[in-house]
């Protein structure tokens, strides 16, 4: 139990530490089946034993997954757990198992963790979501062999992110890669997107992330949350721009709007335009999947590595958004697809339609904002499965070894094979963005 509070193995789609029932089940050595195993009970006997201040969640994400809300831990024992983390596990030739002092057998633990892994696949709903997850846990694990060779750099990445918020998460998820770098994919409730069962390399931060998968190529959508919050809440002014600018136009205009409102610039430079657009962009994110003002700004400042938005308000924040104006069209559009939602019961998908109340035997209702996710992941999902269909026809030429929700990192086989392997993806994806009216474009970038 202590290992998975101080290396915090499961961030899948929350900030906080999450600690799933079947996690806590094999921590006792418990059959996660076995109907007698209350995990409730267990870590209110860790709490009174181990950590008194300890605090968690009831279930969320619609299922049996529960969030730490504080860890307890003593400032002394946080202060161990720093130094143990600053120490790169490439570089530790002493290392022992956390609960046994044994030594450390990375061959061994890795074969065990993965097996582990295995024991906890679901099968998703949706053929598109059973494709792609098909494809994922079908990869060579030798793929992932490489990341040995560039642990040091991205290492060294980690330790030079300023704030100790982002820094120890990057340095618990490198020591997971580390201890089991093959990521396997799991559906979850109330979302069409697949998580990876552990923290790793689909949660890293990406300045960390990128000198880890050097010389790999990631392929994204352009815009991709926007597009589909113009499609699927009928935003007409959105839409026109998407389809006769560009995504690439869209992320300037917004981004040189917030930073003349908050701070009085006349236009940014390139670096400030990137270092804007990584904490805006996950504001938008968050308004996609139905978050609020709150949920919005606090998005915003747990992207902001420039320290941008520092001692700005939540209103403030959330008004320079606002004021732009097609965002303030989105913003509206919200308000509307929600009322829209509770007037009818469901909100039209990719899939189909999405109703409040659920077809499932035993699970609640979903709440409207709930839908909301739920459509914009969808559509998400329908068009990522175009790059696995172009992966699998032409193997011999690229390997897909990362899905990151609205995009997905790639091997080419060959520098030859890039520019027509990122053509085909690109063709295979306009055909399936036009189908379901959504207005954008994928991009590739290298990492060098």
């Amino acid at each position: 139990m202590m290992e998975l509070l101080l290396f915090a193995k499961d961030r899948r789609y929350s900030d906080a530490i999450l600690l799933p029932h079947r996690a806590l089940a094999h921590t006792c050595g418990v059959d996660p089946q076995d109907g007698g195993f209350r995990s409730g009970e267990f870590l209110e006997r860790f709490r009174e034993d181990v950590l008194p201040g300890f605090c968690w969640s009831d279930y969320e994400h619609g299922e049996r997954v529960r969030e730490v809300l504080d860890d307890g831990l003593p400032p002394t024992v946080l202060e161990a757990l720093h130094l143990e983390l600053l120490r790169n596990p490439n570089r530790i030739p002493d290392r022992v198992y956390f609960a046994s002092g044994f030594a450390y057998d990375a061959k061994r633990d890795r074969k065990k963790v993965r097996e582990e892994d295995e024991t906890m696949i679901e099968l998703p709903e949706t053929e598109d979501q059973r494709f792609i997850q098909d494809y994922l846990h079908n990869v060579p694990v030798r793929s992932f062999d490489f990341l040995e060779d560039t642990l040091d750099e991205a290492y060294a990445a980690a330790l030079a992110l300023e704030r100790d918020e982002v820094r120890l998460p990057a340095l618990q998820m490198l020591r997971s890669i580390y201890d089991q770098p093959f990521p396997f994919y799991n559906p979850v409730a109330n979302s069409y997107r697949l998580f990876a069962i552990r923290g790793g390399l689909q949660q890293l931060n990406r300045k960390v992330r990128h000198p880890l998968m050097r010389g790999l190529w990631d392929v994204d959508a352009d815009a991709l949350h926007l597009a589909i919050m113009a499609k699927a809440w009928d935003i007409p002014e959105l839409q026109a721009f998407l389809e006769t600018r560009s995504a690439k136009a869209l992320w300037r205009s917004i981004v040189e709007h917030v930073a003349y409102v908050l701070h009085g610039l006349e236009g940014v430079t390139d670096a400030q335009y990137e270092a804007y657009k990584a904490a805006i962009k996950h504001g938008v994110y968050a308004l996609g999947y139905g978050g609020g003002k709150a949920k919005i700004a606090q998005q915003i400042r747990a992207y902001d590595d420039e320290r941008l938005f520092t001692g700005i308000g939540e209103d403030a924040l959330v008004g320079a958004l606002t004021s732009h104006e097609l965002l303030g069209h989105v913003f509206e559009a919200k308000e509307r697809a929600l009322a829209l939602i509770v007037e009818r019961g469901y909100m039209e998908g990719a899939y189909g339609e999405v109703w409040m109340r659920s077809k499932k035997a035993g699970q609640k209702a979903r709440k409207p904002l709930t839908v909301l996710a739920m459509v914009s992941s969808s559509y998400e999902m329908a068009l990522m499965r175009t790059a696995f269909e172009v992966a699998t026809e032409h193997a011999e030429s690229c390997t897909i070894l990362l899905y990151q929700y609205d995009g997905v990192t790639v091997r080419m086989r060959r520098e030859a094979d890039v520019d027509w392997v990122i053509a085909k993806m690109q063709a295979a994806f306009d055909v399936t963005a036009k189908e379901l009216g959504i207005a954008t474009q994928i991009s590739a970038e290298h990492l060098g």
